[in-house]
Order: C-alpha cells, then structure tokens, then sequence
C-alpha cells in the first residue's frame, strides 16, 4: 500500500540521515538519489545541489571509467557488493 511505502521511505530516510559516515544512493543511471548530512558536509553541495549532481561527477577522473566498469558489473549482477570499501572521490571544490 501507499503509506506503507512512505513509512518504509520515510524510515530509511531517517536511517540514512541518522548516519555517522558520509551516504550517497544513486539510481542505476547514475543519479544521485539520496544523501545524508555528512555527505553533504564532506562533499560541499547543499540539500538542493546533490540531486542535480551525477555520481560521476564524486569520483575522480583517474579511475571513473573503472568504476563506471564496476557499477556496471554490479548492474549486470543484480546486486552491489556488501563488503565495506575505501573509495576516494572529489569535492564541489575540486579537492
């Protein structure tokens, strides 16, 4: 039902947000869906700039065609995979 899907969206919403470490959920197209307040911190966009934001823009150029590759396979695989990683990104800033 309908409220049962905002309850779930709403609660994941408040897990995400409730969050110590920076999350950033995209679509399979890349979009940025979904962010917290770390992220935004960390990463300099305000609430209404993230959205706008493709998640290749976050990862540097050296190794974007790689993790375009691996968000692909994780596509492909129908699942990404659960084992935290490090992963480097860029700045609004450029940093």
């Amino acid at each position: 039902s309908c409220g049962l899907l905002n309850r779930q969206e709403r609660w994941l919403r408040d897990v995400l947000e409730a969050s110590p470490a920076a999350m950033i959920v995209a679509d399979p197209a890349g979009r940025v869906v979904a962010f917290n307040a770390r992220a935004r911190e960390l990463f300099g966009y305000t609430a209404t700039e993230f959205p706008a934001v493709a998640i290749d823009a976050l990862v540097p150029a050296r190794v974007r065609v790689a993790e375009a590759r691996r968000r692909a396979a994780w596509l492909a695989a129908g699942a990404a995979p659960t084992e935290p990683r490090d992963v480097h990104a860029v700045r609004k800033d450029g940093s």
